[in-house]
């Protein structure tokens, strides 16, 4: 579904409630936050990126922000990524584009691996890789080497560095990071053509 007015709202999947918003025309794009966050994270990043045209959903992880917080449930990456393709289901998500932060981008990597009819482009931001799970307390969770190595053993990847930006990158550099994901997505225009 595509709409011109911000939509707010929660979706149920198997019991559990995950809070969401969706806003704009255009290709589609699922940002996903990472931890301690939640889809705020992305506020100041999804109205430039619907500015660009784009249609963006964000969503709270189970656990996070307005969804729900049970006890005793698997909260791994595993069975976000598993209970996240119900919850596009649900709302209708056509499909398109993944980003996440953190391990929202371990999520979104295995969207991207186990149901690639949903992603057909995906975005990592300081995301974890290979065997990094960093302890919080320092801004720099990610060595660039993970970074590099990824872009590396992925087709048609771009590795960008944002100069002066920490592992929060939507809030340290929301305007830098929105123009390189509009520019991203629109890129799988010009390859369809």
């Amino acid at each position: 579904m595509i709409t011109e007015m911000p939509e707010r709202g929660f979706v149920k999947v198997d019991g559990h409630r995950f809070g969401f918003a969706r806003t704009g025309r255009g290709r589609s794009i699922v940002l996903l936050h990472g931890i301690p966050n939640h889809r705020y994270l992305w506020r100041n990043v999804t109205p430039l990126l619907v500015a660009a045209g784009l249609n963006v959903l964000t969503i709270d992880l189970l656990g996070y922000g307005a969804s729900d917080k049970p006890a005793g449930v698997d909260l791994g990456i595993a069975s976000q990524a598993h209970l996240l393709v119900k919850a596009f289901n649900e709302l209708n998500w056509p499909g398109g584009t993944i980003a996440g932060h953190d391990i929202g981008g371990g999520v979104a990597q295995l969207l991207a691996v186990k149901t690639p009819d949903v992603a057909s482009r995906l975005i990592l931001i300081d995301t974890i890789a290979y065997d990094s799970f960093p302890e919080p307390g320092d801004d720099q969770f990610q060595p660039l080497r993970y970074g590099e190595r990824l872009a590396k053993a992925m087709p048609n990847a771009r590795f960008e560095v944002v100069e002066r930006a920490g592992h929060f990158l939507p809030e340290d550099a929301p305007e830098t990071l929105a123009y390189l994901i509009a520019n991203f997505v629109r890129a799988e225009d010009e390859v369809s053509r």
